[in-house]
């Protein structure tokens, strides 16, 4: 804000600083006996829980208040930040804070000016500033609830990798256009017999047996307009060139301009063996 010219008080305590925090301090009960009806109403929050939505409040201001007296007080952004990431307002649409905010400024505002109607002078200084730390309070929350995000998505993005390494069945993350493999677990490199490393420089089409290439290629094709397939006649090789049986499920993975297969081979030899050996007892019987 300040480079592009939005600091039009400093960061430092000043006497516009606590006439500002001590109007907004006084005003605080009248400004959110205002305010909880109209955000209890437009956010459909249930009457019983007013009183409670109005404390909240009523805390919030306090210690933005202090905030506002002395810019070295950032507790307020500290609360605020924390809350944004995993406390009660992180449950629900940055919109919706952002607007009880907006709400908030406008019913402050409209009480500053006719507290200081007579003083224009004093007034327009203090709306000057009480503008300028409103807007600094709404960039703040907006960055708090993107670092939220981003950090909720880097924590599934954490649970959703432990997940796939630890599954009991090969897992391949191909690239839809190529087949090229952009992920393997841990059980996949066990299967196959290659390290994630040299996996990662070969295709899923190199992992199957020639014949069975058009198979795979219609079970992808119907995963592109499905959104799944699966089949249970295909085969990976492996390093050593054996054929493993696979039951083999893929689906596919959309996220943002990314998409990519999601491919679950689970190896059927054991039940193939079974198969074999039920059949073999019942002929002799």
């Amino acid at each position: 804000m300040r480079d592009c010219g939005l600091l039009t008080h400093g960061c430092a305590p000043s006497v516009v600083r606590t006439t500002l925090a001590g109007f907004v301090r006084t005003a605080t009960p009248a400004a959110l006996d205002s305010w909880t009806p109209w955000v209890g109403r437009a956010f459909q929050i249930p009457t019983a829980q007013w009183p409670e939505v109005r404390r909240w409040m009523a805390e919030a201001l306090s210690r933005w208040v202090r905030h506002i007296a002395d810019p070295a007080d950032v507790g307020t952004y500290v609360f605020l930040r924390n809350h944004a990431r995993r406390g009660f307002i992180s449950h629900f649409p940055a919109s919706r804070f952002l607007t009880g905010q907006m709400k908030l400024h406008q019913i402050f505002t409209t009480l500053l000016r006719t507290a200081y109607a007579e003083d224009a002078a004093e007034r327009d200084q203090l709306l000057a500033l009480f503008d300028q730390e409103f807007q600094a309070r709404i960039l703040l929350v907006t960055d708090f609830f993107v670092e939220g995000r981003e950090q909720e998505l880097r924590d599934q993005e954490a649970s959703y990798r432990q997940a796939t390494e630890n599954a009991p069945a090969a897992i391949f993350s191909l690239a839809v256009d190529t087949g090229a493999i952009l992920e393997a677990n841990i059980v996949a490199e066990r299967t196959v017999g290659y390290a994630r490393d040299r996996l990662q420089t070969m295709a899923i089409w190199d992992l199957l047996p020639t014949a069975e290439c058009e198979r795979a290629t219609r079970l992808f094709d119907e995963t592109r307009r499905r959104g799944h397939a699966r089949r249970e006649d295909l085969h990976l090789r492996t390093r050593t060139g054996s054929l493993v049986p696979v039951f083999f499920n893929s689906g596919l993975i959309e996220y943002g301009q990314h998409h990519s297969f999601h491919v679950i081979c689970v190896d059927i030899s054991e039940r193939k063996r079974l198969a074999v050996f039920t059949k073999r007892a019942e002929g002799r019987a």
